[in-house]
């Protein structure tokens, strides 16, 4: 009989799969819980990185935030970084233009 994998495997799922519990720190009882009323709802519209969650050991409840599942290489962080620097450049450009101070002394 042939071997069937796991779509996500290796060190994917062990980040998917690893929750430990704040109380007990039981590492595989903790499990998503369904949101419970109108107030959860909107915390899950509002901010979708945060979850409920609910440890079978314990009986614990609370919110944690989501596990990222792709690592951000670090070309990706300079992008971000450079985005960040030239965006806040132009707000400060434009915020002293605004109100009235000189940038470039040739305008």
């Amino acid at each position: 009989m042939e071997e069937t994998t796991r779509p996500f495997s290796g060190s994917l799922t062990q980040r998917m799969d690893s929750r430990i519990c704040p109380t007990c720190h039981a590492g595989d009882a903790l499990h998503t819980s369904h949101r419970k009323n109108l107030g959860e709802t909107l915390t899950g519209i509002f901010f979708p990185i945060i979850r409920p969650y609910r440890c079978h050991g314990c009986n614990w409840r609370g919110y944690m935030g989501v596990m990222p599942i792709v690592k951000t290489n670090r070309l990706n962080l300079w992008i971000n970084c450079v985005i960040f620097v030239v965006t806040m450049c132009f707000v400060l450009y434009q915020t002293l233009t605004y109100f009235g101070v000189r940038v470039i002394p040739w305008d």
